[in-house]
């Protein structure tokens, strides 16, 4: 196994006034489509992404993981400011301030992007591409969740209730569901929507609001569940993974752990789970049976990420860990200076790792 230091010094802080950085705005311009295919180094060195490509310094702690939105990166922080940054120099493009702390990483569309703050107030907002424009706030009794583009609709959890917004004026349109339970982020699952409750009840509805099932897993969640195909996988505050059909109907649990897991990740076949207090394991995707299992130096700051050769994680006590996707076994780490709570990134063929006030981008070739 080979480890690497990161070398974290203190750099000078950014001489910017909010809301303005130079000659007018110089984010994300309409439209933005889709995000630009992830490419690897092309030095062939290496195909671990350990080799340090640059380091943004943030004057606040940064409140949630980056964001790939169109050709940059774009990031908030706990004084609610948000940021995009330039994804090849890790140089700050454009910085507009917002009303709230915001912990929740942003959502977009083609046309707006939009920020999730939860203090003072519970507050969804939209904003242009064009100039950063505020276009709208919408408050809410329970704070919101992360929201998803669906259709002609903007999908939002918010306690017990999903509502379909209008993405333009965020007016309500419907209450699509109002339910037993305090729901997470709605996730799409072809047409439809899948919604996780934190005590634990899952519910599939269609675009209009029919329920197409629900069922009681009778367990807590934190995280969002993972989809591929036809099964949707579930993670559970007491250590289980539990794996649910199209119709609803369980196709296996295992009782991994004792801790919180966080949502599965898909490597090939295999699904990748890691645990809050720190093991991993691969599990099969279809009979749930076990491939491997690791232990890391510390608790885990969130979901891995999987590539194809490839599997990433990061500790709370400041490690980055690849460990190959077949055995388990760990290829490499960075060693930060620094505590760690967010998951790893990959977007724009960097790894980005973020701990504190600092975002860290590492690829494939020096």
């Amino acid at each position: 196994m080979g480890t690497r230091y990161a070398v974290i010094g203190i750099a000078g802080l950014l001489a910017l006034t909010a809301g303005a950085c130079g000659s007018g705005w110089r984010g994300p311009q309409p439209p933005v489509t889709a995000v630009p295919a992830a490419r690897r180094g092309q030095g062939g060195v290496t195909d671990l992404p350990i080799y340090p490509q640059w380091t943004f310094r943030h004057r606040s702690y940064l409140g949630a993981r980056p964001v790939a939105v169109g050709p940059q990166l774009g990031m908030v922080d706990m004084q609610g400011r948000v940021l995009f940054v330039d994804p090849n120099s890790g140089k700050l493009t454009e910085e507009l301030k917002v009303k709230g702390s915001l912990g929740t990483p942003l959502a977009w569309d083609e046309q707006r992007f939009y920020t999730v703050a939860a203090h003072p107030r519970r507050r969804l907002s939209a904003f242009s591409f064009k100039g950063g424009k505020r276009l709208w706030d919408k408050d809410f009794n329970d704070s919101p969740e992360r929201p998803i583009r669906l259709g002609e609709d903007l999908l939002v959890t918010s306690g017990r209730a999903l509502y379909a917004l209008d993405p333009a004026s965020g007016t309500t349109r419907d209450v699509l569901y109002d339910g037993p339970d305090i729901w997470l982020a709605p996730m799409a699952w072809a047409d439809d929507v899948m919604l996780l409750g934190r005590g634990g009840q899952a519910a599939v509805l269609d675009s209009s609001g029919t329920v197409r099932w629900e069922v009681d897993l009778d367990a807590f969640c934190e995280f969002a569940p993972a989809i591929q195909g036809d099964a949707v996988y579930v993670s559970t505050t007491d250590g289980q993974v539990i794996s649910l059909d199209v119709q609803g109907t369980e196709l296996w649990r295992r009782q991994l752990d004792s801790t919180s897991l966080y949502t599965p990740r898909f490597a090939g076949d295999a699904l990748v789970v890691a645990a809050v207090g720190g093991a991993l394991w691969s599990l099969d995707a279809v009979t749930g049976g076990t491939r491997w299992t690791r232990m890391l130096s510390g608790p885990v700051a969130g979901a891995p990420h999987c590539d194809d050769r490839w599997i990433g994680v990061t500790t709370v006590d400041g490690g980055l860990w690849l460990l190959d996707p077949g055995s388990g076994q760990v290829t490499d780490s960075v060693i930060f200076d620094a505590i760690i709570h967010e998951p790893p990134v990959w977007a724009f063929g960097r790894l980005l790792i973020t701990s504190n006030k600092t975002l860290y981008a590492y690829g494939t070739s020096p």
